[in-house]
């Protein structure tokens, strides 16, 4: 069985969770709401003492960063944004990605 430490504020929908069956077969999730972290040690502390092999995370692109910098490569779910005819936007799953190098550059505005 692979444990999933996932760190959001929403819980995984049910395509989510039958994708990740499909590629790790049973699966544990373990749910860790996004704003209980603070640092990317903090979150590899968490996947150790829940035992967890993977990491979905929904962070901010310097926790992104940081914990690819220590050796972690967490998943990131691919959201499509769609817009009904009222103009309501929904977010629909297509699939997840491995995150294996994040660069940014930014300058002040």
């Amino acid at each position: 069985m692979t444990r999933i430490l996932w760190v959001s504020k929403h819980l995984p929908r049910v395509s989510q969770l039958e994708y990740l069956k499909h590629v790790f077969g049973d699966i544990e999730i373990i749910p860790v709401r996004n704003n209980q972290t603070s640092s990317a040690d903090e979150i590899i502390q968490q996947m150790n003492n829940g035992n967890c092999q993977e990491v979905v995370a929904v962070l901010p692109l310097h926790l992104l960063r940081d914990l690819v910098m220590l050796g972690v490569k967490p998943l990131k779910a691919r959201m499509v944004a769609m817009y009904r005819k009222n103009g309501v936007r929904r977010y629909r799953f297509e699939d997840f990605e491995r995150i294996v190098e994040l660069n940014y550059k930014s300058q002040p505005i």
